[in-house]
């Protein structure tokens, strides 16, 4: 559970901090719902399903999967994985929120939330195209053209 509270914590910032999220936790994400479905089908950690253990999809006839439990039991799966990943989102959720003084001392750039006193950051003189991004002047489109314009020292 607390490896999907750290892998849920980049998104959960974000979206706490910016009221957006971006793209770049797609990653997490599969990490998490693979956590989720490890939890319920290999190792019986949920309620609603019990203490059994199913093994990986058997290849089949024609790369056809066979699953050894009916459609409802993968349906009962299907709802105790997201239960689980919803769980461990609002758990990050508030670990965040009783600790909004130190992710306020962490952002990077003044004007993206955090303040000057608070950043342990130095703001940038120009804004980049992703804290343009972040304050809402700049659409996605053209933060992608400016971060691939951009070259590095």
């Amino acid at each position: 559970f607390e490896r999907m509270c750290m892998a849920l914590g980049g998104r959960a910032s974000e979206a706490l901090s910016f009221n957006k999220v971006t793209s770049g936790a797609q990653d997490d994400l599969r990490k998490v719902t693979r956590i989720a479905y490890s939890m319920v089908k290999q190792f019986g950690m949920a309620p609603g399903i019990g203490p059994i253990s199913f093994p990986e999809a058997q290849e089949g006839l024609m790369g056809i999967g066979r699953r050894p439990f009916s459609q409802g039991l993968q349906q009962m799966m299907d709802h105790e994985a997201r239960l689980l990943v919803a769980k461990a989102y609002r758990h990050t959720e508030k670990v965040l929120q009783d600790n909004l003084d130190k992710l306020q001392a962490v952002r990077p750039w003044p004007g993206v939330g955090a303040t000057a006193s608070h950043s342990v950051h130095t703001a940038p003189t120009v804004p980049t195209p992703l804290v343009k991004y972040f304050q809402g002047t700049q659409s996605t489109e053209n933060t992608l053209a400016d971060v691939n314009s951009t070259q590095l020292n």
